[in-house]
């Protein structure tokens, strides 16, 4: 196992461990399989380039307004804390970190205001790429895949993305706050596994991207992370697409050399 595949499975242990009790069994198997569901279009797109993309949160939002919620990360009220670890960002600005020196006691409105502004440069900086455990789930053909009529495509998760975590979604009434004092990253991990109750019927799994310019390729106003031709296990496309549509997709990836084999999914067999 290398250091990055070390380093996932250690912070999907924490995620478990100590907050969100996440049963990601599914991902401990040897080559498994998640399920990416999109528009035919897209489809044509990310098979065609090899690429996924990675959603930065406010394009999230726009289903879900509470989605990456920054109110539940908390942090404790020590001013000394509270500076080094600003320091220690590397969107510091130097002016801010004089003003945050000479302030005398700890001025919880001004402090907080510099966390809430760190906090979403940080979320700037985050990827996001979804999918789900089946490839059969009547929901999401309906609200992600064009009402039955777009494209399901299986990738063998150990070759998505390797900067990348992946692991199941929480769904909960009201989201765990998150104590920004445990190690960064491991905090901002719980922070974006959480998704509230209505959501559990995605069944998701979320591949995470905590520096998507680092990581991913910036085109087209979007942040893209390249796949090998063996990522995809499996493609369904929509019964009601006509004949056309098919041959187009399964020569797009028959001329793409991918392994696999397109098949057909009708969305009334999963209701």
């Amino acid at each position: 196992m290398n250091p990055t595949e070390l380093y996932q499975q250690r912070l999907r242990a924490y995620a478990a461990a100590h907050y969100l009790s996440i049963d990601n069994a599914c991902l401990m198997e040897a080559d498994p399989v998640i399920y990416h569901y999109t528009s035919l279009k897209s489809a044509l797109s990310i098979l065609g380039n090899s690429e996924l993309r990675y959603n930065q949160p406010a394009s999230l939002l726009k289903n879900d307004p509470d989605e990456l919620d920054l109110s539940i990360i908390r942090y404790r009220q020590n001013k000394q804390k509270f500076l080094n670890a600003y320091m220690a960002q590397p969107n510091a600005d130097a002016k801010t970190v004089i003003k945050l020196m000479r302030v005398k006691g700890f001025d919880e409105k001004f402090f907080d205001s510099i966390f809430r502004e760190g906090l979403n440069a940080l979320r700037s900086r985050f990827g996001v790429a979804c999918f789900s455990i089946r490839s059969d789930n009547a929901h999401l053909w309906e609200n992600y895949a064009e009402k039955g009529a777009g494209v399901c495509i299986g990738f063998r998760s150990n070759t998505i993305n390797r900067f990348c975590l992946q692991s199941r979604v929480k769904y909960s009434k009201m989201p765990k706050c998150v104590d920004w004092d445990d190690e960064e990253k491991e905090a901002l991990v719980v922070w974006a596994l959480q998704k509230r109750l209505r959501f559990t019927k995605e069944e998701e799994i979320r591949s995470l991207c905590l520096d998507v310019a680092k990581h991913c390729i910036y085109k087209n106003e979007m942040y893209l992370a390249s796949f090998s031709k063996d990522a995809v296990a499996e493609v369904y496309l929509g019964s009601s697409r006509s004949d056309e549509e098919e041959q187009s997709l399964a020569s797009l990836i028959e001329s793409n050399e991918y392994k696999v084999k397109l098949k057909r999914f009708d969305i009334l067999d999963a209701r």
